[in-house]
């Protein structure tokens, strides 16, 4: 029996968070902002077309229609923030994949 204390293992980082991110980085970045434009664009569209009385939780709330349509608007979009994001991570790989980008190879370590 050795006499060495016994210490825990470091833990190991994730490597695939960093790596995923120096690979996908501008694909998946351009994908999310495509993402949140389109939302922001369409809730601007509900309500400056009057449509926010069909949403159900919307429908006592006409005030939200008149002048402040793009803080509505803005704030209904940083609700789907999680899904936004849960979306980029999903469709990225998928997408470039698609698109046949030239993306930097992954390390050795991480085949």
């Amino acid at each position: 029996m050795s006499d060495a204390p016994l210490t825990p293992a470091a833990p190991k980082a994730t490597p695939g968070w960093r790596q995923r991110i120096e690979r996908y980085g501008s694909v998946g970045l351009t994908i999310y902002l495509s993402i949140f434009t389109v939302c922001l664009l369409g809730f601007f569209a509900v309500f400056e077309l009057g449509l926010a009385g069909y949403i159900p939780w919307l429908k006592d709330r006409p005030d939200l229609a008149s002048g402040a349509t793009f803080v509505a608007a803005y704030g209904l979009t940083k609700l789907l923030q999680p899904a936004r994001i849960a979306i980029t991570i999903a469709v990225t790989p998928i997408i470039a994949a698609r698109l046949n980008l030239k993306l930097p190879a992954p390390p050795p370590e991480a085949q």
